[in-house]
């Protein structure tokens, strides 16, 4: 009896352990709200950094053109697979991303609006 009162914290703990999750984000939340209203010829480079903040990455290409490009990114990690031997036997990772890039004349206004996502 003394045994198995001594055992239960710790099958609990270990229970908690293979069900728990870390989670790693990368980037920003995409504003969807934002993003729908936004119209090629129209729309601006100003204001689709006004509404979505900072981009990811900017690229400016020879013609004048630019090219904003936004991502998020997150990970679930079970923690399961930081425990040897356990790990080959865990769910490992989930990853969900989304993305979309904005290509802009050199007027500065939208051209088009490219969208990804996904899971791994």
């Amino acid at each position: 009896m003394k045994l198995s009162t001594k055992l239960l914290p710790l099958a609990l703990l270990l229970t908690l352990a293979l069900t728990a999750c870390t989670t790693f984000r990368s980037g920003h939340p995409l504003n969807e709200q934002a993003i729908a209203t936004f119209k090629p010829g129209v729309t601006t480079l100003q204001k689709v950094e006004a509404q979505l903040g900072p981009p990811s990455s900017t690229t400016q290409l020879t013609d004048g053109s630019t090219i904003l490009f936004y991502s998020y990114r997150t990970t679930r990690v079970s923690t399961a697979t930081y425990i040897p031997i356990v790990n080959m036997f865990a769910r490992g990772a989930k990853t969900k991303y989304q993305s979309v890039e904005f290509t802009f004349g050199p007027d500065g206004k939208l051209r088009t609006i490219t969208r990804n996502q996904g899971q791994q």
